[in-house]
Protein backbone atom coordinates (compact mmCIF):
# COMPACT_ATOMS: atom_id res chain seq x y z
CA UNK A 1 0.00 0.00 0.00
CA UNK A 2 1.19 3.39 -0.88
CA UNK A 3 0.25 5.74 2.42
CA UNK A 4 -0.72 9.28 2.07
CA UNK A 5 -2.13 11.26 4.81
CA UNK A 6 -4.88 13.73 4.82
CA UNK A 7 -6.22 15.52 7.81
CA UNK A 8 -8.88 17.94 7.73
CA UNK A 9 -9.76 20.31 10.89
CA UNK A 10 -9.43 17.34 13.28
CA UNK A 11 -9.41 18.76 16.65
CA UNK A 12 -8.62 16.66 20.17
CA UNK A 13 -10.86 17.44 23.42
CA UNK A 14 -10.14 16.45 26.56
CA UNK A 15 -11.79 16.89 30.02
CA UNK A 16 -9.15 17.38 33.12
CA UNK A 17 -10.79 17.83 36.57
CA UNK A 18 -14.32 18.95 34.60
CA UNK A 19 -12.63 21.57 32.61
CA UNK A 20 -11.96 21.35 28.94
CA UNK A 21 -8.31 20.96 27.29
CA UNK A 22 -7.73 21.21 23.58
CA UNK A 23 -4.95 19.01 22.55
CA UNK A 24 -5.73 19.49 18.85
CA UNK A 25 -7.51 22.42 17.33
CA UNK A 26 -8.55 21.97 14.01
CA UNK A 27 -5.51 20.85 12.39
CA UNK A 28 -5.23 20.36 8.79
CA UNK A 29 -1.98 18.50 7.19
CA UNK A 30 -1.03 16.64 4.31
CA UNK A 31 1.76 14.65 3.76
CA UNK A 32 2.29 12.64 0.19
CA UNK A 33 3.48 9.11 -0.40
CA UNK A 34 6.78 8.78 0.13
CA UNK A 35 7.85 11.87 2.37
CA UNK A 36 9.98 12.11 5.71
CA UNK A 37 8.39 14.55 7.81
CA UNK A 38 9.54 15.19 11.37
CA UNK A 39 7.93 17.23 14.06
CA UNK A 40 8.84 19.86 16.35
CA UNK A 41 7.48 21.57 19.63
CA UNK A 42 7.49 21.86 23.50
CA UNK A 43 6.39 19.06 25.64
CA UNK A 44 2.22 19.59 26.27
CA UNK A 45 1.76 21.18 22.12
CA UNK A 46 0.13 18.24 20.86
CA UNK A 47 2.56 16.53 19.44
CA UNK A 48 1.94 12.82 20.45
CA UNK A 49 -1.85 13.20 20.42
CA UNK A 50 -1.47 13.71 16.78
CA UNK A 51 0.80 11.09 16.30
CA UNK A 52 -1.86 8.76 17.86
CA UNK A 53 -4.17 9.97 15.84
CA UNK A 54 -2.32 9.30 12.52
CA UNK A 55 -1.62 6.19 13.70
CA UNK A 56 -5.06 4.68 14.69
CA UNK A 57 -4.59 4.58 18.46
CA UNK A 58 -7.21 7.45 19.23
CA UNK A 59 -10.01 9.28 17.63
CA UNK A 60 -10.32 12.89 18.20
CA UNK A 61 -13.35 14.71 19.01
CA UNK A 62 -14.29 16.02 15.41
CA UNK A 63 -12.54 16.46 11.76
CA UNK A 64 -12.08 13.91 9.28
CA UNK A 65 -9.00 11.82 8.05
CA UNK A 66 -8.43 10.24 4.99
CA UNK A 67 -5.78 7.67 4.46
CA UNK A 68 -4.92 6.47 1.01
CA UNK A 69 -8.12 7.46 -0.02
CA UNK A 70 -10.18 5.77 2.88
CA UNK A 71 -12.08 7.90 5.41
CA UNK A 72 -10.67 6.08 8.58
CA UNK A 73 -12.69 7.47 11.47
CA UNK A 74 -15.95 6.32 9.13
CA UNK A 75 -14.53 2.52 9.56
CA UNK A 76 -15.36 0.20 12.37
CA UNK A 77 -12.98 -0.88 15.37
CA UNK A 78 -11.73 -4.34 13.45
CA UNK A 79 -10.90 -2.52 10.07
CA UNK A 80 -9.07 0.32 11.71
CA UNK A 81 -7.11 -1.94 13.67
CA UNK A 82 -6.55 -4.56 10.54
CA UNK A 83 -5.33 -1.40 8.45
CA UNK A 84 -3.27 -0.39 11.19
CA UNK A 85 -1.71 -4.05 12.03
CA UNK A 86 -0.90 -4.05 7.88
CA UNK A 87 -0.05 -1.27 7.15
CA UNK A 88 1.75 1.08 10.21
CA UNK A 89 4.82 0.56 12.24
CA UNK A 90 5.51 2.39 15.58
CA UNK A 91 8.72 3.61 17.03
CA UNK A 92 8.77 4.87 20.12
CA UNK A 93 11.39 6.58 22.70
CA UNK A 94 10.67 3.78 25.40
CA UNK A 95 11.32 0.58 24.02
CA UNK A 96 8.07 -1.50 25.02
CA UNK A 97 9.93 -4.77 24.60
CA UNK A 98 9.09 -7.61 26.63
CA UNK A 99 11.53 -8.60 29.03
CA UNK A 100 10.95 -11.96 29.26
CA UNK A 101 11.53 -12.54 25.69
CA UNK A 102 14.39 -12.52 23.30
CA UNK A 103 15.74 -10.54 20.72
CA UNK A 104 14.19 -12.53 18.06
CA UNK A 105 10.61 -12.94 20.10
CA UNK A 106 10.13 -9.82 20.63
CA UNK A 107 10.50 -9.00 16.48
CA UNK A 108 8.17 -12.01 16.19
CA UNK A 109 5.49 -10.39 17.97
CA UNK A 110 3.41 -8.77 15.29
CA UNK A 111 4.05 -11.50 13.16
CA UNK A 112 2.25 -13.54 15.40
CA UNK A 113 -0.69 -11.56 16.05
CA UNK A 114 -0.77 -11.42 12.22
CA UNK A 115 -1.26 -14.69 12.04
CA UNK A 116 1.97 -15.32 10.32
CA UNK A 117 3.30 -19.23 9.97
CA UNK A 118 6.09 -20.17 12.57
CA UNK A 119 8.86 -21.16 10.23
CA UNK A 120 8.21 -17.86 8.25
CA UNK A 121 8.03 -15.58 11.01
CA UNK A 122 11.40 -16.71 12.84
CA UNK A 123 12.53 -16.11 9.32
CA UNK A 124 11.26 -12.55 9.21
CA UNK A 125 12.11 -11.47 12.86
CA UNK A 126 16.02 -12.91 11.72
CA UNK A 127 16.28 -10.88 8.62
CA UNK A 128 14.96 -7.66 10.57
CA UNK A 129 17.65 -8.24 12.94
CA UNK A 130 20.30 -8.90 10.90
CA UNK A 131 18.70 -5.49 8.85
CA UNK A 132 19.33 -3.68 11.81
CA UNK A 133 23.02 -5.19 13.19
CA UNK A 134 22.11 -7.83 15.48
CA UNK A 135 22.00 -11.03 14.06
CA UNK A 136 24.55 -11.79 17.01
CA UNK A 137 22.82 -10.94 19.81
CA UNK A 138 19.16 -12.67 18.31
CA UNK A 139 18.75 -15.18 21.68
CA UNK A 140 19.10 -12.51 24.22
CA UNK A 141 17.00 -10.72 26.16
CA UNK A 142 16.74 -7.00 26.46
CA UNK A 143 18.48 -6.28 30.12
CA UNK A 144 21.29 -7.97 27.59
CA UNK A 145 21.23 -5.22 25.75
CA UNK A 146 22.23 -1.69 25.46
CA UNK A 147 19.60 0.90 25.29
CA UNK A 148 20.86 1.49 21.57
CA UNK A 149 20.85 -2.35 21.08
CA UNK A 150 17.00 -2.48 22.41
CA UNK A 151 15.92 0.61 20.69
CA UNK A 152 17.15 -1.29 17.50
CA UNK A 153 15.27 -4.99 18.12
CA UNK A 154 12.26 -2.37 18.60
CA UNK A 155 12.80 -0.48 15.10
CA UNK A 156 13.36 -4.42 13.30
CA UNK A 157 9.97 -5.19 15.34
CA UNK A 158 8.14 -2.16 14.22
CA UNK A 159 9.58 -2.94 10.36
CA UNK A 160 9.32 -6.39 10.33
CA UNK A 161 6.31 -6.32 8.21
CA UNK A 162 7.74 -3.51 5.75
CA UNK A 163 5.04 -1.10 6.80
CA UNK A 164 4.23 1.52 4.37
CA UNK A 165 3.91 4.12 7.18
CA UNK A 166 6.34 4.40 10.30
CA UNK A 167 5.25 6.96 12.87
CA UNK A 168 8.51 7.41 15.32
CA UNK A 169 8.10 9.09 18.43
CA UNK A 170 11.32 9.99 19.92
CA UNK A 171 12.94 7.13 19.10
CA UNK A 172 16.41 8.69 19.67
CA UNK A 173 15.94 10.25 23.13
CA UNK A 174 17.08 8.18 25.48
CA UNK A 175 19.62 7.34 23.06
CA UNK A 176 24.08 8.47 22.90
CA UNK A 177 25.08 10.04 20.07
CA UNK A 178 26.39 6.95 18.01
CA UNK A 179 23.18 5.22 18.63
CA UNK A 180 21.18 8.03 17.83
CA UNK A 181 22.98 8.04 14.68
CA UNK A 182 22.35 4.25 13.71
CA UNK A 183 18.26 4.66 14.51
CA UNK A 184 18.46 7.98 11.78
CA UNK A 185 20.41 6.17 9.18
CA UNK A 186 17.69 3.04 9.55
CA UNK A 187 14.70 5.80 9.02
CA UNK A 188 16.35 7.12 6.04
CA UNK A 189 16.84 3.15 5.15
CA UNK A 190 12.91 2.57 5.74
CA UNK A 191 11.87 6.22 3.73
CA UNK A 192 14.74 5.41 0.43
CA UNK A 193 12.57 1.53 0.48
CA UNK A 194 9.59 3.74 -0.04
CA UNK A 195 8.04 4.19 3.33
CA UNK A 196 6.37 7.40 4.68
CA UNK A 197 7.87 8.71 7.87
CA UNK A 198 6.56 10.70 10.55
CA UNK A 199 9.09 11.58 13.28
CA UNK A 200 8.04 13.83 16.82
CA UNK A 201 11.89 14.68 17.87
CA UNK A 202 13.33 17.15 20.33
CA UNK A 203 16.68 17.22 18.63
CA UNK A 204 17.32 19.89 16.38
CA UNK A 205 19.86 18.22 14.40
CA UNK A 206 17.70 14.78 13.73
CA UNK A 207 14.47 17.22 12.78
CA UNK A 208 17.67 17.86 9.41
CA UNK A 209 17.58 14.08 8.96
CA UNK A 210 14.15 14.76 7.13
CA UNK A 211 13.30 16.25 3.93
CA UNK A 212 9.98 18.52 5.66
CA UNK A 213 10.30 19.99 9.27
CA UNK A 214 6.46 20.69 10.68
CA UNK A 215 6.49 22.79 14.17
CA UNK A 216 3.10 22.58 16.52
CA UNK A 217 2.40 24.98 19.13
CA UNK A 218 -0.76 24.76 21.74
CA UNK A 219 -2.30 21.90 19.64
CA UNK A 220 -1.75 24.00 16.26
CA UNK A 221 0.62 23.89 13.25
CA UNK A 222 2.54 26.82 13.13
CA UNK A 223 5.28 25.99 10.76
CA UNK A 224 5.96 24.06 7.61
CA UNK A 225 9.43 24.16 5.83
CA UNK A 226 10.68 22.14 3.61
CA UNK A 227 14.67 20.75 3.74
Amino acid sequence: MVITIQLENVTQTYRVRGNPVTALDHVSLSIEAGEYCAMVGESGSGKTTLMHVMGLLATPTEGRYTLCGQDVFAMKNGGRSRLRAAHIGFVFQDFFLNPRLTAVENVELPLRLAGIARNRRRDMALEALEKVGLSGRTDHLPRELSGGQQQRVAFARATVHHPALILADEPTGNLDKRSTASILDLLRAENTRGATIFMITHDPSAALSASRVLTMEQGRITGDRLL
